[in-house]
């Protein structure tokens, strides 16, 4: 699941069956669903005010069994969103709010659209100065690629 914070802080949030801690970088982060679903019910009361936002897909029911968290009203079924599973533009904001070089990896590891690649790759530069050389050169490779299939 990809979960902002929206404070300019770390957040530790333990998991409900006391095996460990989930933790929110600011801006998006990548939890997997299973660990969400552990620590989310102890943060509900900040997801309330906004102060964490989750992002969400629609699904259908017979969908329910593939995923460990599912958000559900009279007539919807919602699961964890992917960076895949959200429009262009709304993927490119999530890139652009993303700090954490572990989920932007993470991102840039499932996302297959060669536009959002790039901002990911973009964004990883900035953001991981120590590493900057080398996302710089896959960059430079990828657009390198991108420039050849469009010829």
């Amino acid at each position: 699941m990809l979960v902002k914070w929206n404070e300019e802080r770390i957040k530790v949030i333990p998991k409900t069956d006391g095996m460990g801690m989930v933790i929110l970088a600011p801006g998006y982060t990548y939890v997997e669903d299973a660990n969400w679903n552990k620590a989310r019910s102890l943060v509900l009361p900040l997801i309330e005010v906004g102060k964490i936002v989750e992002e969400w897909t629609k699904i259908i029911a017979e969908q329910k069994a593939n995923y460990a968290l599912i958000k559900q009203d009279d007539k919807l079924c919602f699961a964890p969103a992917t960076l895949m599973d959200l429009a262009r533009p709304n993927a490119l904001k999530v890139i652009a709010s993303t700090f954490h070089v572990p989920t932007l990896e993470k991102l840039l590891e499932d996302d297959t659209r060669q536009d959002v690649r790039i901002a990911i790759m973009k964004q990883l530069v900035e953001v991981d100065k120590g590493n900057a050389d080398a996302h710089t050169m896959k960059l430079a490779g990828t657009l390198d690629k991108v420039s050849k299939a469009v010829k």
